[in-house]
C-alpha cells in the first residue's frame, strides 16, 4: 500500500516536472517570437525612416536640378500642337483603356505621342507587355532617391514636346521628377494643392479622379483654349 502512495507521488512530480518543462520551453518559445517581431518592427522602422531620408534627399534634388530647367513656356491646344508626351501612372485603376484612346485622339489631330508608364515595381507585369506602343519605367530604372536613370529615362527628358500630359492623382516622387524636368512647352496635369510646374490643372469638381473622366476633361478645356500662333 505505501509502495502504490509513494508511487502516485512520484508519478504526479515527474508530472509536475513534465508541466514545468513545457510552460518554461512554451514561455522561451513566445519570448523568442517577441524578440523577433520586435526585431523585425525595428527593421520595419529602419526602413521607413530610410525612405523618408532618401525622399527628402529626393526632393532637394530635384528643386536643384529644377532651377537649370529653361523651357519655352506657351499656351497649346490640339490645333497648334505637333507634338505630345503622355505620362501616366499604371497603378490607377483601368487606366490603359482611355489612356489609348487619348493616343487615338491625338493622333487624329496629327500629334505625335509618346507614351511612359510608370511602373512601382521592378518588372513589368504581364499583363502589361500586351501594349507595345507604351514605354514603361520600372522601379529599376529609379536610383534610391526617386530619380529616373537609364535608357528609357535619357529618351524622355530628350524630347521637347508641345505639351506634356500627366496623369498621376497621388503624390509620386518619380513622377514629380518626369513632370518638373520635362522641357514641355505645355504641362497639363490634375489640380494639386502643392508647388507644382503644370501650366493647366484640371479640377475633377469634387468628382473621384478617374482616368476615363479627367482626359474627357482635358480635352474639353484644351478646345477652349485658342492661343495666337
Amino acid at each position: 500500500m505505501t509502495r502504490h502512495i509513494v508511487g502516485v507521488r512520484n508519478l504526479k512530480y515527474k508530472n509536475r516536472l513534465i508541466n514545468r518543462g513545457i510552460l518554461q520551453m512554451t514561455t522561451t518559445s513566445l519570448g523568442l517570437e517577441i524578440l523577433a517581431a520586435q526585431k523585425q518592427t525595428n527593421i520595419n522602422r529602419g526602413f521607413l525612416q530610410m525612405t523618408r531620408l532618401g525622399e527628402k534627399i529626393g526632393y532637394w534634388v530635384l528643386q536643384k536640378r529644377f532651377r537649370k530647367v529653361n523651357r519655352d513656356k506657351s499656351v497649346q491646344n490640339f490645333d497648334i500642337a505637333t507634338k505630345a508626351v503622355i505620362v501616366f501612372d499604371t497603378m490607377l485603376p483601368g487606366c490603359f483603356p482611355p489612356v489609348r484612346e487619348f493616343v487615338k485622339y491625338l493622333k487624329k489631330k496629327a500629334i505625335s505621342t509618346f507614351v511612359l508608364g510608370y511602373v512601382s515595381e521592378k518588372e513589368i507585369p504581364q499583363e502589361m507587355l500586351l501594349w507595345p506602343d507604351i514605354e514603361f519605367l520600372t522601379r529599376k530604372e529609379v536610383n534610391w532617391y526617386g530619380a529616373p536613370k537609364g535608357e528609357i529615362a535619357d529618351r524622355y527628358f530628350g524630347k521637347r514636346p508641345d505639351m506634356l500630359f500627366v496623369i498621376s492623382f497621388t503624390e509620386n516622387l518619380t513622377v514629380e521628377y518626369l513632370t518638373r524636368l520635362s522641357e514641355a512647352k505645355f504641362k497639363i496635369g490634375c489640380f494639386k494643392e502643392e508647388e507644382n510646374d503644370l501650366d493647366l490643372m484640371i479640377n475633377p469638381a469634387n468628382k473621384d479622379c478617374e482616368v476615363g473622366y479627367f482626359l474627357e476633361q482635358v480635352k474639353h478645356y484644351i478646345n477652349m483654349l485658342n492661343p495666337s500662333k
